[in-house]
């Protein structure tokens, strides 16, 4: 019903925010990856500042919105497990 109206437009919306950072993430990387090998370049502060604005506001989306529901839907365990995955993909260790 109206619940999964709501669930759909909220997954659309973090989809094309995950996309958007990717990208965003691309340009910076490029010139990350020059600095780190030596290159002579510098970071253009707005790409930072909108990379760091979109993901801050992705972030407080997810956790407003995305994680309670997620924890309503497929309880303790099935939600552990995801947050194992994202945390695997970005590479962080859990202890």
């Amino acid at each position: 019903g109206q619940n999964a109206e709501r669930v759909a437009l909220l997954i659309d919306q973090l989809k094309r925010e995950h996309q958007e950072m990717a990208q965003l993430w691309l340009r910076l990387r490029r010139t990350l990856e020059l600095i780190a090998h030596g290159g002579n370049v510098a970071l253009d502060a707005l790409e930072v500042s909108r990379f760091c604005a979109v993901y801050r506001a992705h972030i407080a989306l997810e956790g407003a919105n995305m994680i309670p529901l997620a924890a309503l839907l497929l309880g303790e365990e099935a939600l552990a497990a995801v947050g194992e995955a994202m945390a695997a993909r970005r590479g962080i260790i859990r202890v």
